[in-house]
């Protein structure tokens, strides 16, 4: 299985924007549409879902899903992490066009705010972080993916779980080679192309989250 480096990724991304041509914006609605239509083949209309969306192009997609499956009729509704004053062009952009739409509940979580209840909802999508993380989240993060780690719901992954960096297995600012001390954990990731489901496995220890020892190159 060959896997792609996050640079990999990110050059392919900008090889369709330029050569398609389609503006990012778009691109990333069309990303999402085909996370909405795999998604909606695991999960039923009756179930209650919360989006926990970060402020970069990882939450953009996270607020483009929400709007999607609210047009689907699903219970939807949106948490969007504060844990820096700076957000993406195309995560503003999905902001606003999800702010117009009265049905969907939109709550921000700032440093100071008191931990969510999310025991009423049925199925977390995790659009917190994405493959781009590339620095150790900070400890207001950190508290929030441990918030959702000790609930039973199910948690579906946008891009790759929250947490985990898609190139370096850090956890210091140094880039020092430590275990990673926070990871939200998911039943399945959905990178747009194809699902794949348990392709990475951790086992809790506190709020520390290791890797297993299950060989990826195995998983289809």
């Amino acid at each position: 299985m060959k896997v792609p480096s996050v640079e990999q990724i990110r050059e392919a991304d900008n090889y369709t924007i330029s050569y398609e041509p389609i503006i990012s914006i778009d691109l990333m609605e069309r990303a999402s549409q085909v996370f909405v239509n795999w998604f909606s083949t695991k999960v039923k209309q009756n179930k209650r879902i919360i989006v926990c969306a970060g402020k970069g192009n990882n939450g953009g997609d996270g607020l483009a899903i929400a709007r999607l499956l609210n047009k689907m009729k699903y219970d939807v509704s949106v948490i969007i992490l504060n844990y820096t004053d700076n957000a993406s062009k195309d995560f503003s952009i999905n902001f606003e066009r999800i702010k117009k739409i009265k049905a969907i509940s939109i709550t921000e979580l700032n440093s100071d705010s008191k931990p969510p209840d999310l025991s009423s909802f049925d199925v977390v999508i995790d659009a917190l972080w994405g493959s781009g993380l590339s620095r150790p989240i900070d400890f207001f993060s950190e508290k929030f993916i441990d918030n959702i780690n000790s609930t039973d719901t199910k948690v579906y992954s946008v891009d790759i779980p929250s947490g985990l960096h898609a190139d370096k297995y850090i956890n210091s600012i140094n880039d020092e080679l430590l275990p990673l001390q926070c990871v939200l954990k998911t039943v399945s990731t959905e990178g747009f192309q194809s699902s794949r489901t348990n392709t990475i496995m951790f086992n809790r220890v506190t709020t520390q989250f290791e890797p297993s020892n299950k060989d990826i190159s195995q998983i289809d």
